[in-house]
């Protein structure tokens, strides 16, 4: 599996950190962001055409998520990062 290019976390104005995650590869940008609150996250998938494209490219899509399910889903990526492949 390919690495992303790169991680970003992100000083916001209101005193939280916005936390990405980017991938460019041809003429698209995929992000992948995790926001939070108190109640679950959401997870955001964003795909972007950069400049020199083809045809112009924006989707967005999101999952919210509970924060018990938050806890099933570090689970399963603990467990994943300790199996070898």
């Amino acid at each position: 599996m390919k690495k992303p290019d790169a991680y970003f976390p992100e000083d916001q104005p209101d005193g939280t950190e916005r936390e990405f995650w980017v991938r460019a590869g041809g003429y698209l940008r995929h992000t992948l962001e995790i926001q939070g609150d108190r109640d679950g996250l959401e997870l955001v998938w964003i795909t972007d055409s950069l400049d020199g494209g083809g045809a112009h490219v924006e989707s967005r899509a999101s999952l919210e998520i509970t924060t018990n399910d938050a806890r099933k889903m570090i689970a399963t990526l603990r467990r994943l990062i300790k199996t070898p492949h």
